[in-house]
């Protein structure tokens, strides 16, 4: 499938999407919304990709929402009797997706500027890495908004709701450092060294069994939103799972011949 401002690669079980509007610092019109859902449900369905890169091409990650395209129309159709509510739910917004759908483990790779949706995407991955020089902002209340983009349910998760407050509530910007100290990405790479860290961290992750993988993202996302005794039902379905596997049995050989394992998702 060919996007026009989307780029998918994939090389050695990695599958890397690149947002691609550089001249508008990669901010999302309906197209690219769509583009990206596609491209997110390309990589989950491919049994071949054990892990994902969502990264931007140019000095941004994302700028967010491409304001011309995206609330103008906002603001025509609530003048004509419209709301999201009353006519666009459940498909507002289009063409989104919840990127934490997606089987496989997703990295962001924060190379530039991550702004509004456009951060609020690198929430919906499992993991981020961020370029030393890159920032972060979250400006609804600043733009007469309110947070979305599922960043409600996951960023009071990774920092906190007090913390959470102060981002929403100030608009600032936060620096790479900042970001890390409060927990909002993983780690902080030089710039230059943004796409080589990830692609290691990649090939680490990818090393291991993909069936076990894609359970134990989803265990996590279960168990964030669950008491402590559906959480252990669920390790308990997994785990029971994941026995009668055949990469379990390669594991355990591999473990009594003293070798490395080599794990085919079976």
């Amino acid at each position: 499938m060919s996007y026009e401002f989307i780029q998918l690669e994939k090389k050695e079980q990695i599958a890397t999407i690149t947002l691609d509007r550089p001249e508008k610092l990669n901010s999302f019109n309906p197209q690219m919304y769509q583009e990206l859902a596609e491209a997110a449900a390309d990589v989950s369905n491919d049994d071949e990709i054990r892990v994902g890169i969502l990264t931007g091409n140019g000095r941004a990650f994302s700028a967010g929402a491409d304001f011309k395209q995206r609330f103008q129309a906002e603001v025509d159709s609530h003048a004509s009797g419209q709301s999201n509510i009353t006519h666009k739910l459940p498909r507002y917004p289009a063409g989104n997706t919840d990127l934490t759908s997606v089987r496989q483990p997703l990295i962001a790779a924060i190379n530039g500027f991550a702004i509004g949706v456009g951060f609020n995407y690198t929430l919906q991955c499992d993991i981020r890495i961020m370029a030393d020089t890159a920032r972060i902002r979250l400006p609804f209340t600043s733009l007469g908004q309110t947070p979305e983009a599922f960043s409600t349910y996951y960023l009071p998760r990774l920092i906190g709701l007090g913390k959470a407050f102060e981002l929403w509530f100030t608009s600032r910007f936060i620096e790479s450092d900042e970001a890390l100290e409060i927990g909002l990405v993983n780690k902080v790479v030089p710039a230059a060294e943004l796409m080589e860290a990830a692609n290691d961290l990649a090939a680490e992750i990818a090393k291991n069994a993909p069936t076990a993988l894609m359970l134990t993202k989803r265990l996590g996302y279960l168990g964030v939103g669950s008491d402590i005794y559906a959480a252990r039902h669920f390790e308990n379905f997994a785990q029971d799972y994941v026995y009668g596997r055949e990469d379990f049995k390669e594991a355990v050989s591999a473990f009594n011949e003293k070798r490395e394992p080599k794990f085919s998702g079976e």
